[in-house]
């Protein structure tokens, strides 16, 4: 997953946290999300079992293993930039 994807993966949980149905276009109206992006977003949810989609409408998963609340955590964490890894700052 490249970081347009971990930040778009990202900011989906953080509108699903309240555990109710929100229509997909939210993700645009609140993020700025491109449709391609959001389509990856909700599809990487559904496929590792994290939500659940039923029509145009998208929601966290009720029932979240420990397994899948480490994955959520995961996705949640910083992630220094690639551009950054291999560099320091010099004082």
């Amino acid at each position: 997953m490249d970081n347009q994807e971990r930040i778009a993966i990202k900011n989906c949980i953080n509108l699903l946290l309240d555990l109710k149905w929100h229509y997909i276009y939210e993700f645009h109206e609140k993020y700025r999300l491109l449709p391609g992006t959001i389509i990856k977003a909700v599809s990487f949810l559904e496929s590792n079992g994290l939500g659940e989609v039923k029509g145009d409408r998208v929601k966290l998963s009720s029932k979240l293993s420990n397994e899948k609340i480490f994955i959520l955590n995961q996705i949640q964490k910083t992630k220094k930039p690639d551009c950054l890894i291999n560099h320091s700052l010099s004082v």
